[in-house]
Formats: structure tokens, sequence, C-alpha cells
């Protein structure tokens, strides 16, 4: 039978002691210093009983504006003083107004869907700062920000003790079609016209 000794062991930490106390603390070497703790997101919570609760609506595009970097694609599709544009408002917006939400006795934030929308749609003159005429339910809308935005809005209202509702709409999406010419029930394709965004 092996004999275990402590001796190395101790050794081994006595001189891990002294690497570590010879560093001074120095924050900047990555061998002295354990990195800072990465914050944990929090972005599942159990579903509450939802009479119980008070939802505040959010129009995210209409809110507030958390990064006006995000604001204006290129597209002629934002412009603050068109109410058919795109005006601003985002997803760090929301999260930046959590307090304020809270403050007003609301328990949960319902946001517009953040998905991928047709931005102008030129048959109606008209844009899809509202959220509800997706082209991508993959991909949060630029306007709005990015995935990581949409997590950490998500993360940040749970740690607050507040719930996030997703509104998404499956049933319809941005105007990518149209009849020109009238409707022929017997033929659907016949004056199908395609509208390239």
């Amino acid at each position: 039978m092996k004999r275990f000794h402590p001796w190395p062991a101790v050794a081994m930490t006595a001189v891990a002691a002294a690497l570590l106390a010879s560093c001074g603390g120095d924050k900047s070497d990555p061998l002295c210093c354990d990195p800072p703790p990465q914050p944990q997101q929090l972005l599942h919570v159990a579903s509450p009983e939802w009479q119980d609760q008070i939802v505040y609506f959010v129009m995210t595009d209409r809110f507030n504006d958390g990064d006006p970097s995000n604001n204006d694609q290129g597209a002629g599709e934002f412009d603050p003083a068109d109410g058919a544009k795109y005006s601003g408002g985002d997803l760090r917006g929301v999260e930046a107004k959590i307090d304020y939400i809270k403050g007003l006795g609301a328990t949960a934030v319902w946001v517009t869907p953040p998905v991928a929308n047709q931005w102008w749609d030129p048959l109606n003159n008209y844009g899809g700062y509202h959220g509800y005429w997706a082209s991508n339910f993959m991909e949060v809308d630029k306007h709005m920000g990015t995935l990581a935005d949409y997590k950490s809005l998500s993360s940040s209202l749970h740690k607050s003790g507040m719930y996030l509702i997703q509104d998404v709409v499956l049933n319809h999406t941005g105007n990518f079609f149209s009849y020109r010419g009238g409707y022929d029930a017997a033929d659907p394709t016949k004056f199908l016209s395609l509208i390239h965004i």
C-alpha cells in the first residue's frame, strides 16, 4: 500500500502563496490575479400568474432612443419628423427606462416585435417601425439593436423582478407582394407581383 505524503502538496501551496504575494496585488498582471467575474445574464424565469401582473406596453421605436448610431440605416426610412418613418427608439432605450417603468407600478414590459422588418412599403408609403411587418423572424431589426441588446434587456428586467413579454405575429409579414390587374381565384398567381425591398 502506497503511503500519502502531504509535504509535496504543502510545498506547492506555499510556492503558490509566495508567487501571489510577490505580485503585490498588481491587477494588470494576469498571472497574479484572477480575472474579474463576468456578470451572469438572467434570460429565463418562471412564468408568473399573469392575471396578477401590471403590463406596460412599449412601441419600441417611439419610446426612448438608447443608441442613436442605429437610427438611420441609409434607406430613406428614418425621419423623426415624419410619423410614417422610424423615429429612433430601440432596445437599449427600453432598458435605460426600466426604473421609470417599474416606478409606475408595472411588473412586466411588453415590447413590439423586435424582428427584422420591412423598413418601407412603397405601395402604402409607410414604414415598418411598429414591428408588425416582419421580413426575417430570425434577426433583430437593425433599428432596434442587436441580439445582445435584446438579451441584456431581458436579463435586466428579470434581475429587476420584472417580466418581458415578446410580441410576435406569425400570421402576417411585410407587404412583399400585391395583385396588379385584379385577382383570379382560379389562378392566384395570374396577377401576382413581388415587391422588391
